[in-house]
């Protein structure tokens, strides 16, 4: 399996360990070869990564979303 990533996606993850670098230069290091590393197993075990492996939404109940109608207006800071 080969893996690309969308042009967006690479300039994203290109900002975001830019924007890492900026304060912490070997963190920004290690999310880039984490995110390597990722993928690069991805590639070689397509599987490993399905669908199935994670549970449905259903079964991972999270508080609801607010809403626009149920948020009171708060001031910007």
């Amino acid at each position: 399996m080969r893996l690309v990533f969308a042009e967006p996606a690479a300039r994203d993850l290109d900002d975001i360990i830019d924007y890492i670098a900026l304060d912490n230069p070997p963190a920004a290091e290690k999310v880039y070869r984490t995110i390597v590393t990722a993928t690069d197993r991805l590639q070689d075990f397509p599987r490993s990564a399905t669908r199935d492996a994670c549970p449905p939404r259903a079964s991972c109940p999270s508080p609801p979303c607010p809403t626009s109608s149920s948020m009171k207006s708060a001031p910007m800071l």
